[in-house]
């Protein structure tokens, strides 16, 4: 047999409860075994103060910032100072992890923040045991993780109870500061840049011969001159002031002037022992129109010592390929897939490498969010 008792509350009383259901037969009481719940009867919702004294990240300078075209981030390891103030989460129960710091923006994995008994240095606002109308105070400092990008560093927390989770809300920053955060070591390759590092960028030059070497050639930390394009988390036109209201915010350049007509990226790609004479480039963010005549950015391949600056915007023709300075380069395209012909000219005469000079022609031009070559 299997009985259902209902109950609406008011004979239940706040807090701990024990109940047993007992029946007689033959004047014989028999009863079922206790069954101890909990009856929270709180009706308040959890939430997050917003007010800069209740909740608030804090940010020092790093000694030792990560740096992309003389832009200074946050780098793995530097720590945030978190406060955040979470109310209602004492009632007649509380979750064991009454908050959670959401760092996914910002550089670390989102971090539950569990309960102490009394308190400790991290934790405070509540007696032992905590009363409904106490806070649940967090205080404390976090590391930054490996592994994040960020050029707006956002942190959001939430509050809950057993029964509900509040809506995220973003935790104010120190003076209201937007935080540059590159905690990425090296990403690029020989075939692959998604624009984390200066690692495989090339300074100016008409690479007329085979290079000796295509790394380590870029000092990150030296701020932009007037002609190379920026290197953020993607490729740029520099157009930003970065001088106040960012964090790092001290040494930071100023690219809201002084950059004018043309500003270029140069890497190489190679397959070292593999000789090839054409390949697909990817230029994730572009399409056709946009490197064809006419349009904001110009990409070019060369093969040094072999061939001039050879045109990806324009069809290649076998008829009139010579390999000189502006002939065209282009197989096909799909999408941002963009297929090249150096005719007979192999990598095996360059070093087995080709070097790409990509040319944003104005601050219309689109960013380039991953550059690789593939088919090698």
């Amino acid at each position: 047999m299997r009985v259902y008792i209902g109950s609406n509350g008011c004979n239940l009383r706040a807090g701990a409860n024990r109940i047993r259901l007992e029946h007689e037969i033959d004047e014989q009481t028999h009863g079922s075994a206790e069954l101890d719940l909990f009856y929270d009867d709180g009706s308040n919702t959890p939430a997050i103060l917003t007010g800069i004294s209740d909740s608030l990240a804090t940010v020092s300078e790093p000694g030792s910032p990560a740096y992309l075209s003389g832009v200074k981030y946050m780098p793995a390891g530097a720590e945030i100072g978190i406060k955040v103030t979470a109310q209602n989460v004492f009632e007649n129960s509380f979750h064991s992890q009454p908050v959670t710091v959401i760092g996914s923006q910002a550089g670390f994995l989102d971090q539950d923040i569990s309960f102490v008994a009394g308190g400790n240095a991290e934790l405070s606002g509540y007696s032992d045991p905590p009363q409904d109308s106490e806070n649940f105070i967090v205080d404390k400092n976090i590391a930054l993780e490996a592994g994040f990008f960020s050029l707006d560093g956002k942190l959001f927390a939430t509050a809950k109870d057993l029964f509900t989770t509040s809506s995220q809300v973003e935790i104010p920053r120190q003076d209201n500061r937007t935080m540059l955060v590159n905690t990425y070591s090296q990403q690029s390759t020989d075939l692959l840049d998604k624009f984390l590092d200066e690692k495989y960028r090339l300074p100016l030059a008409a690479y007329d011969s085979i290079p000796g070497s295509i790394t380590d050639l870029w000092t990150s930390s030296i701020s932009l001159s007037n002609g190379n394009a920026q290197i953020a988390g993607l490729l740029v036109y520099p157009m930003t002031d970065y001088s106040s209201g960012y964090t790092p915010n001290t040494g930071q350049p100023d690219y809201s002037s002084g950059f004018t007509g043309d500003q270029q990226y140069i890497r190489a790609f190679r397959d070292q022992g593999n000789p090839h004479n054409s390949g697909i480039l990817s230029l994730v963010g572009l399409s056709l129109t946009d490197i064809q005549a006419g349009g904001d950015v110009k990409v070019e391949i060369k093969l040094p010592g072999k061939t001039g600056w050879l045109d990806l915007g324009e069809p290649y023709d076998a008829g009139s390929f010579q390999g000189d300075d502006g002939d065209g380069c282009r197989t096909s395209v799909n999408g941002n897939q963009f297929a090249w012909s150096a005719g007979t000219n192999s990598t095996a005469d360059s070093g087995y490498m080709v070097i790409v000079r990509i040319t944003l022609k104005n601050s219309s031009a689109p960013a380039i969010t991953e550059l690789q070559m593939t088919s090698w």
